[in-house]
């Protein structure tokens, strides 16, 4: 397993409305997203731009948003600290048939490059 966060200077409410725009997650996530069917809830599923899908396991609207992607389990949790500051926590399970040795480091390091671009962007746009 592999987890990683970041501090957002926004509400959280912002960074949640940021996140679940469709049209945001070619700007951070590298991939994009064509639509949510039918919308961000329990066993809705991301359809990507590039074709295939991701179930949603887990949705409790504006704290935390589980997602099956690529078979890794990777779960988003949103915390506000005070009125101003967002804390995001990703944890993303380790591939079917475990841990790969140096590639947890790799996918750690992939994964915060990702919680950084998703925060400069948070920050820069809204």
């Amino acid at each position: 397993m592999v987890a990683v966060s970041t501090k957002i200077n926004r509400p959280s409410h912002v960074v949640w409305q940021y996140f679940t725009t469709a049209s945001n997650w070619r700007k951070w996530y590298g991939s994009a997203l064509k639509e949510i069917n039918p919308a961000w809830q329990h066993g809705a599923k991301l359809v990507w731009d590039s074709g295939g899908t991701s179930p949603i396991i887990t949705f409790l609207p504006g704290a935390e948003i589980g997602l099956s992607i690529a078979g890794r389990d990777t779960t988003f949790v949103f915390s506000p600290e005070g009125n101003s500051i967002t804390n995001l926590k990703l944890t993303e399970a380790d591939p079917p048939g475990g841990p790969q040795g140096s590639d947890g480091l790799k996918r750690k390091v992939e994964l915060e490059e990702m919680l950084r671009n998703l925060r400069l962007r948070v920050e820069a746009e809204t």
